[in-house]
């Protein structure tokens, strides 16, 4: 019988044990809240396949975001600041002007990996021109910038930002839409290159490439925040 006892006893452990280790390794139940952010890219957390979920934001001048800057250049009025105006004035050929945009994106830390970022601008007078999209190199100010001037003191390479000091020769995109709303991708390695330093982030400027009819866009100085420029950037 001692030796009856000794075998059960050893079995009964062995028992125990299997549903621990079953036919592989332990693991904690999951909780449904981690499937649901798994499975819909909710922000925080870790994703499937080893990565994580993705998190998009977006910046919009208003009561919670107040980073937005924006600006028109008037070749027509060299020294005047427009950084109050409710509007932004792309155009070509003689009303030759341009818009000066920026976002403060403090809010994305500074080691995310971006993944999109889009640009959409509210038009209060359409148009068929087609817009170039160019990377700003100087740090304008919105009080100040004018078509001379990025600052109160330092005046652009060229007027107007078109120097090789000024802005990239090479446009990021091209925008050709008649209709109220449109829309621009930021290639990713541009935003991914002003996270680890705000003074990086130039911002962007919106110049007409023809002699046709410009382009009015909302500012983020209008009075409807819906109609503000939005910059919508998704990263993990």
């Amino acid at each position: 019988m001692g030796s009856f006892n000794k075998s059960l006893w050893a079995w009964l452990v062995i028992g125990s044990v299997l549903p621990a280790i079953g036919c592989g390794a332990y693991s904690e139940p999951v909780d449904s809240t981690m499937l649901g952010e798994v499975s819909t890219g909710g922000t925080g957390g870790s994703g499937g396949a080893g990565g994580f979920s993705a998190t998009t934001l977006t910046f919009s001048q208003g009561a919670s975001y107040t980073g937005a800057t924006d600006a028109s250049i008037l070749k027509g009025a060299p020294t005047t600041k427009n950084g109050a105006a409710t509007t932004c004035i792309i155009d070509g050929g003689a009303s030759e002007s341009a818009c000066a945009l920026r976002w403060s994106l403090a809010a994305i830390p500074a080691g995310a990996t971006i993944l999109q970022a889009q640009v959409t601008l509210t038009v209060s007078s359409p148009s068929n021109s087609t817009l170039n999209v160019y990377k700003l190199k100087q740090r304008w100010t919105e009080a100040n910038v004018t078509w001379n001037k990025f600052n109160s003191t330092h005046l652009w390479g060229i007027p107007g930002a078109k120097s090789g000091t000024d802005r990239d020769p090479v446009p990021l995109a091209s925008v050709n839409d008649a209709s109220g709303q449109w829309q621009f991708t930021i290639p990713t390695s541009v935003v991914q290159a002003w996270l680890p330093d705000p003074n990086l982030n130039d911002g962007l400027l919106l110049v007409d490439t023809g002699q046709t009819q410009g382009v009015t866009f909302r500012s983020s100085e209008s009075p409807n925040v819906a109609e503000h420029p939005m910059l919508t950037v998704t990263y993990r």
